[in-house]
């Protein structure tokens, strides 16, 4: 994997989901374009997109994790649910995932060392 790491922090009290800081590469499409990213602060809800790329509240996204390069990369569908508007907030938006099945729940919850 390009960029996956771990500070080792797990934290459990936002939105009541286990979440890390772990930092893995993150495709994804809108408008039929796709883009490449870092996918951060994941959970088995959500994670942080950050880009520099505009995407709209609400907004349907098709996502594709790359938790370990020896495995396929998790493909899931988000939300956007979150935009990082402030100056002093790094770009990106956060994305709630729809419907995880139980293996894809654990491969993140190994990932971020929840499982």
């Amino acid at each position: 994997m390009r960029d996956r790491r771990s500070t080792g922090h797990v934290d459990t009290e936002r939105r009541g989901a286990e979440r890390a800081a772990v930092r893995c590469e993150v495709e994804f499409l809108v408008g039929g374009v796709l883009y490449v990213a870092t996918a951060e602060n994941l959970s088995v809800k959500g994670a942080f997109v950050a880009t520099e790329l505009g995407v709209f509240h609400g907004l349907s996204v098709d996502v594709s994790l790359t938790l370990d390069e020896a495995a396929d990369p998790i493909k899931l569908v988000g939300k956007v649910v979150r935009l990082a508007r402030r100056r002093d907030e790094r770009p990106g938006f956060a994305i709630e995932f729809e419907s995880l099945d139980a293996a894809t729940r654990e491969r993140i919850q190994t990932a971020i060392g929840a499982g």
